[in-house]
């Protein structure tokens, strides 16, 4: 890939933050901040002369400012950084430059040969990113055991759904076995004449409501059912009904 052209400005703004390329070509001379250079100090360090850095300055200034290119004036620089021996008494304006614009710089460089080995590192850099790392016998471990557990996970879901499907359906056919008269579903009082027990008021009030509890326990739901007296009563299965005047005595 060729990182100089105009068409591989995406890249460029990708591996411009890899900064750290700079200092495995050579040593790089900055400021006294340690983030900045001048012109002379890039044009050093690409083995260039300065006008070729103010060229390439001049032809991609937008590119640059983008990474941290900027002007400033005497004043302001001597202010950051005191004032250079090696600076140039009749320059009102210094051009600084950081790492990130240095690298982007080095991108758009053809003729210098550090330009070019900064380069070569940065398309290594995502050469490697693109290609997948092969993987361990520990990451191949791990995946199979994640793969174990999902299955067991939607296993045992499954089975609980199962299950309570299962329920529902027992439900819904004591229902239609207490309507369609298949087993044997009493209301309170007339358990209790068929089987000559306490039919007071009182007495089938409490039994009424220990019949419920015990439904409730089991998963049964009462049914309604007409009576001539009390309009609508709940009704039980026979056995819930043996329990209940069992336990009311």
């Amino acid at each position: 890939m060729d990182l100089t052209i105009p068409a591989a400005r995406t890249q460029r703004d990708t591996l411009a933050a890899r900064t750290e390329v700079l200092d495995k070509v050579k040593v790089l001379s900055l400021l006294p901040d340690d983030m900045h250079a001048t012109t002379e100090q890039v044009a050093t360090f690409f083995e260039v002369d300065v006008e070729a850095i103010r060229w390439h300055v001049k032809m991609n200034r937008e590119e640059l400012e983008s990474d941290g290119y900027r002007i400033v004036t005497r004043s302001i620089f001597e202010t950051e950084f005191g004032s250079l021996s090696n600076l140039s008494p009749q320059a009102r304006q210094i051009a600084l430059f950081n790492r990130r614009a240095m690298t982007r710089l080095a991108m758009l460089f053809r003729d210098s040969p550090v330009a070019r080995q900064v380069r070569s590192h940065l398309l290594d850099i995502e050469e490697r990113a693109a290609t997948p790392k092969p993987k361990s016998e520990f990451d191949i471990l791990r995946g199979m055991i994640d793969q174990l557990e999902e299955s067991r996970r939607e296993a045992s879901e499954a089975k609980a759904l199962a299950i309570k499907s299962e329920a529902q359906s027992a439900k819904t056919e004591a229902r239609l076995d207490a309507i369609e008269g298949r087993h044997d579903w009493f209301a309170g009082l007339g358990y209790a004449r068929l089987h000559d027990l306490n039919t007071s008021a009182a007495h089938l009030r409490k039994v009424g409501l220990k019949a419920t509890t015990i439904a409730k326990q089991s998963g049964i739901e009462a049914v309604k059912v007409s009576h001539q007296i009390y309009g609508k009563v709940n009704s039980y299965p026979a056995w819930v009904w043996e329990l209940a005047f069992a336990e009311v005595s």
